[in-house]
C-alpha cells in the first residue's frame, strides 16, 4: 500500500497530512503571517515582504522534513504538493535538495487551501 504525504500550501498557511488506506489524517498546520502587497509600496516594504515570504517557505520545508522523515529515512512513499504555483514550486525545490530527494513528488494546482484543499486533493488521488 502506497502511503502518500500531502502538503497544501498558499499565502494563508500550510497544511500537512497523510493518506493511509481510506483514512486521512491532518498532521500539522502552519498559519502564515505574510504582509499584504501595497499598491504603491516602496522598495523597502517590498523587500520586507519578500524576506517574510522566504522565511515562511523555509519554515514549511523544515516542518515537511520533520513530519515525513524519521532517522533520515522517509516515512512516506510519495509526496503531493498542492496549492498556488509560486509557493508549491519553491517548496518542491527545497524538498528535492534535502532528505526527500528520492521520493516521487507530484504538483497539483488548486484554488483552495487548508482543509478544503486537502479534501479536494484526497478526492483526486
Amino acid at each position: 500500500m502506497v502511503i502518500p504525504g500531502i502538503i497544501i500550501i498558499d499565502g494563508n498557511g500550510c497544511l500537512y497530512g497523510k493518506l493511509e488506506g481510506i483514512s486521512q489524517c491532518i498532521l500539522h498546520i502552519i498559519i502564515a503571517d505574510l504582509p499584504r502587497t501595497m499598491g504603491r509600496g516602496s522598495q523597502r516594504f517590498q523587500m520586507l515582504r519578500l524576506n517574510k515570504r522566504n522565511e515562511y517557505i523555509k519554515k514549511c520545508h523544515a516542518a515537511a522534513i520533520e513530519l515525513f522523515t524519521y532517522n533520515n529515512n522517509p516515512t512516506i512513499e510519495n509526496l503531493v504538493i498542492a496549492g498556488t504555483s509560486l509557493f508549491k514550486g519553491e517548496l518542491k525545490l527545497l524538498i528535492e535538495k534535502d532528505m526527500l530527494y528520492d521520493i516521487p513528488c507530484k504538483l497539483i494546482d488548486i484554488s483552495y487551501g487548508m482543509e478544503y484543499g486537502f479534501n479536494l486533493v484526497v478526492k483526486d488521488l
